[in-house]
């Protein structure tokens, strides 16, 4: 097994056409990064555990839940000392405490961010980036220029979409239908444009004839 990961690490990476020899540590989403945080983090489970802490993690991304500020902030002083003696470091962005119980407070966590509405309901939406994301991979295939026929543009991005929406179907549905009128106001505007275009009206004769 330590054979086959060492094999991983040292595998170069694919990026723009060219490879890559990583220097140190895995790809971004590499195919061996959950087995190695599986691998680092288990320690950590187990000091969660101890502690009488509930968390929930995926791979390097975790959530760790306590009773109160105080609480929050042992734990974290823990886990961050738990990481720096496996040669690791907590992400300065990303690592926080929130209160829950307040009005707007908010968290990320694998796409979604769980946010506290001002009637104090607790709500699951679309994290920002991950709508910049879909939007970012969806701008060019839908591109007002585009030569493909509507069918044909369709059938290419609709395999993103339907793993989109299936990821976030626990999301709240005003994230969910405000991504598909986007989507559905970019394929609009290839139609208008497309109909603006005077070689697709017809002709004087023909329009006598018709």
């Amino acid at each position: 097994m330590l054979g086959l990961i060492e094999t991983f690490l040292k595998q170069g990476v694919l990026e723009e056409g060219s490879i890559i020899d990583p220097v140190t540590g895995s790809p971004q989403g590499g195919i061996v990064s959950p087995l190695l945080a599986n691998i680092y983090l288990n320690p950590l489970d187990w000091l969660l555990e101890s502690l009488g802490l509930h968390s929930v993690r995926y791979a390097d991304d975790i959530v760790v839940l306590a009773a109160d500020a105080q609480t929050a902030n042992q734990a974290l002083g823990q886990i961050s000392e738990r990481m720096t003696g496996a040669g690791l470091t907590l992400h300065p962005e990303k690592t926080r405490i929130v209160d829950m119980s307040e009005s707007d407070a908010w968290f990320d966590f694998l796409g979604y961010r769980f946010k506290r509405s001002r009637r104090g309901k607790l709500l699951r939406l679309v994290r920002p980036k991950s709508k910049q994301a879909l939007r970012a991979k969806l701008r060019k295939p839908t591109k007002r220029s585009n030569a493909r026929s509507i069918e044909a543009i369709v059938k290419l991005i609709n395999p993103v979409l339907k793993g989109w929406f299936s990821y976030f179907k626990q999301a709240h549905p005003s994230d969910l239908s405000g991504m598909d009128g986007w989507v559905r106001m970019r394929l609009r505007s290839i139609l208008r444009k497309r109909r603006s275009r005077p070689w697709s009206r017809p002709p004087p004769l023909a329009q006598s004839l018709l």
